[in-house]
């Protein structure tokens, strides 16, 4: 039995719940990405904090108009086995305000919410950027810009609770999404298929841990620092 995170609450699911096809939305704003953890992370004294883990597993439709293309020498990798791009978008909302979303910050493979005000909230989505991935001869090869829009459920298994001072861990997110080659100009562009998106969300103690001790690793002289040992301290406790 895991002990809730101090000054949070989260709503938890079963270990492994999916959330079917979900329409997607293109992104308008996202995380800021930074480095060096103390203005990432904020402080306890500021507000709450939650982090989310997104993994997103792309597979493609092989195009044969776009085969020779993408089969040329590449400059920035490979393609065909490296090529997903890296979640750095996330909004939570607040369920008891109609005040606007609060976007997320990207650190150690995390979304990371921070200074959040005791409340509940939900995740309502999360996404990424245009994403250029190779540059082949004339031609840039990207992912279109990218929102995935978990909707308006106040009752979703990514809704949580955070008291002053709180530490929540939202869980795994793995996101499943079969992407369709469009030629647009010099350019070569990856589009998800909006009805094989499928989302399922995940959460143990292993998963929770190894999170907590990226962030840690990260930024290892945050204000934070010390609530996340004790919280890595609360889990592995006994093994």
């Amino acid at each position: 039995m895991i002990a809730p995170c101090p000054g949070s609450h989260l709503k938890r699911p079963s270990r492994l719940r999916p959330l079917a096809s979900i329409p997607l939305l293109a992104a308008l704003t996202g995380c800021a990405s930074t480095h060096g953890g103390l203005q990432t992370l904020g402080s306890p004294e500021s507000g709450a904090l939650a982090v989310v883990e997104v993994f997103l597993d792309a597979d493609r439709t092989r195009d044969p108009s776009t085969e020779a293309i993408l089969a040329k020498p590449r400059m920035n990798g490979d393609t065909d086995e490296n090529w997903s791009p890296k979640v750095t978008e996330g909004f939570v909302q607040r369920t008891d305000s109609a005040g606007p979303a609060r976007p997320c910050r990207s650190l150690a493979g995390l979304l990371i919410f921070t200074n959040l005000d005791p409340g509940s909230y939900y995740l309502r989505s999360f996404g990424y950027p245009t994403t250029i991935v190779e540059h082949i001869e004339n031609l840039d090869v990207s992912f279109a810009q990218q929102e995935f829009n978990l909707g308006q459920d106040r009752n979703s298994p990514l809704a949580f609770e955070v008291g002053p001072s709180g530490l929540v861990y939202l869980g795994l997110i793995t996101v499943r999404a079969h992407y369709e080659t469009h030629i647009d100009g010099q350019a070569v562009e990856f589009r998800a298929r909006e009805k094989s998106v499928s989302i399922l969300v995940g959460r143990n103690r292993d998963d929770e841990v190894r999170a907590w001790k990226a962030l840690l690793a990260s930024a290892p002289r945050s204000p934070w620092a010390p609530s996340i040992r004790r919280r890595i301290e609360l889990l592995t406790a006994g093994q």
